[in-house]
């Protein structure tokens, strides 16, 4: 670990990642941790608001019309990086940067970071199409080949990568993310919302996109065991409704509840604000996890940081996040997952536990100052790989 004291300034650029609630959470983490315990790095987030990409494309567009595309890319071969993205990247960020975040094709004199979230196309194959399964391989074995250094999010993520791509091992680094939470969370009472979404005040909560993986159906089927034996505890559900690899799985998913009798027992409100999704946290009896594979979860860092129990799969991953008050159950069996949720649904009253959340507010500065500590890290180590 770098001395906290090592405050050479160090210029990132990143490319704005919207594309699913993952990435948005995993960049505005790092960037809140960078802005409160490393100000001298300088994070450049290159988004929609500066253009680069819709510039970029017309850019492209415009050299390929009057160069060729062969022409274009022998120029990129001569130049050994994207020439006319480097261009459009120094337009915002100027020319002193440091490191490249999830792009692999500016100067070499350039360090370049890439994030591999998780390699479930190959633990759940079945969960993607054949191409999909060959694109993200080809995709993340060039990544691995040409970066100075890989970021991964767990040790299980790691021993994945070290496995695939063993010739690469020596560049992969763990840093794992860490969910801040702004304090004025807890000035504000989650009662209110129950009254907005029409809520009871005693519930679970699965704030989950609904992606196969994400693996709904088996709290509904716990739910059902539970139903059977005269206890009919209530489940809130927020996300994304949308899985590409799967568009008709939200509509089965809710076809599935009804033909289990589980309509009264379930409200979604899709996809709500981030502010809202923590009140609700805060609220229930316990946040749910049931997914069968993580890179690093989300949802468990932000139960973490808050001061919330929280109901998870077995995963090695979710063992390895070790989260206070953590409870886990083998993902692929119901009964299992029905003994959890009856306990905790006789025993644990609804709203904030105050005592797990005054532990988690001591402790989170340092878990922030830690992630962000290992970033800077890692960044000065790959900033002096390509200076030698």
């Amino acid at each position: 670990m770098m001395s906290r004291g090592d405050t050479r300034p160090i210029k990132v650029v990143m490319p704005l990642m919207k594309s699913w609630t993952g990435g948005t959470s995993y960049q505005r983490n790092l960037s809140e941790a960078l802005s409160a315990y490393a100000p001298h790095v300088k994070l450049v987030i290159i988004g929609k608001k500066n253009k680069v990409k819709s510039e970029y494309n017309k850019f492209i567009s415009y050299s390929r019309k009057m160069f060729g595309f062969i022409r274009h890319e022998i120029l990129n071969k001569i130049t050994r990086y994207d020439y006319f993205l480097q261009r459009k990247i120094e337009k915002v960020a100027g020319e002193d940067i440091d490191i490249a975040f999830q792009y692999i094709s500016l100067k070499k004199n350039i360090a370049q970071l890439v994030w591999i979230p998780d390699f479930q196309h190959v633990h759940l194959p079945e969960m993607f199409s054949d191409t999909d399964v060959k694109s993200r391989d080809i995709a993340f074995r060039r990544l691995a080949e040409n970066a100075t250094l890989v970021l991964l999010s767990s040790q299980d993520s790691f021993n994945d990568f070290s496995t695939l791509f063993p010739q690469y091992r020596k560049k992969a680094r763990v840093m794992s993310f860490v969910a801040n939470l702004q304090e004025g969370i807890y000035q504000k009472s989650p009662n209110l919302l129950l009254k907005t979404y029409n809520l009871p005040e005693k519930f679970f909560y699965l704030p989950s996109q609904f992606w196969k993986h994400k693996n709904h159906c088996v709290v509904f089927e716990a739910m059902r065991i539970l139903r059977n034996r005269g206890i009919r505890p209530f489940l809130v559900l927020t996300g994304n409704p949308f899985d590409y690899r799967s568009p008709m799985y939200f509509t089965e998913l809710f076809q599935r509840i009804s033909t289990l009798n589980l309509l009264d027992q379930i409200a979604f409100l899709g996809f709500i604000t981030y502010e809202h999704v923590l009140l609700l946290m805060r609220q229930c009896i316990s946040v749910i996890n049931a997914s069968l594979f993580e890179g690093w979860s989300t949802t468990v860092e932000e139960a973490k940081s808050l001061g919330k129990r929280i109901l998870t799969s077995n995963l090695n991953v979710h063992i390895e996040q070790n989260p206070p008050g953590g409870v886990y159950f083998d993902p692929r069996n119901p009964e299992d997952l029905a003994e959890k949720l009856e306990e905790i649904w006789k025993n644990i009253p609804p709203g904030p536990d105050h005592q797990m959340e005054e532990h988690a507010r001591a402790v989170l500065p340092g878990r922030m100052r830690e992630y962000a500590d290992t970033f800077v890290s890692i960044a000065r180590e790959a900033i002096e790989i390509v200076r030698k």
